[in-house]
């Protein structure tokens, strides 16, 4: 069992292929890639933190593609979930559904949100933040050699992102 973070696969969303410059021509090529690749990286027994925006879709298409997707889900809640949390909450592929997580991870205080915050609990003493929304095109990009990294999939070639591979990044980012 490994565990995995993403952010931000904004299922079903046209605009957002011309808005984040995704390389897709359409909103089918990238939910497909999406799903493969999530598919491709994750197994059944693996853990995948989802830090929010998971679909645009209506709740039928959200549930058939939620159902193709690998792994046990922990949600946590972006800005574009909020009209759907008790469908989530709901949903039989959704393990976990929250607004915010801390979890530690091989000795690391590691702080789950959607959005990226200045300070986090623990950020002076060595914690580390992930998080998505801001449609990143490198894990550090606006991360201003914090502790902090973006792990939507715009940061990380479309694909889910083993755990301890982030935190390595961030680590090295900030020092």
């Amino acid at each position: 069992m490994k565990t995995f973070v993403t952010s931000d696969l904004h299922f079903f969303h046209k605009n957002i292929i011309q808005y984040a410059k995704r390389p897709f021509n359409s909103v089918e090529e990238m939910n497909s890639t999406i799903v493969n690749n999530w598919n491709s990286t994750i197994s059944d027994e693996d853990h995948v933190y989802l830090l929010g925006d998971v679909s645009f879709g209506n709740s039928h298409q959200t549930n058939l593609i939620l159902e193709e997707l690998n792994g046990k889900i922990h949600l946590i809640l972006g800005n574009h979930d909020l009209k759907k949390k008790q469908f989530f909450r709901n949903h039989g592929r959704i393990t976990s559904v929250e607004d915010y997580a801390e979890i530690e991870v091989g000795g690391v205080f590691v702080i789950l949100f959607h959005y990226p915050i200045q300070e986090w609990n623990g950020s002076h003493y060595g914690s580390v933040h992930l998080h998505g929304h801001r449609h990143s095109k490198t894990p550090c990009e606006y991360s201003n050699n914090l502790r902090r990294a973006d792990v939507g999939v715009d940061a990380w070639n479309f694909y889910p992102v083993e755990i301890e591979k982030v935190l390595e990044t961030a680590i090295k980012n900030a020092q």
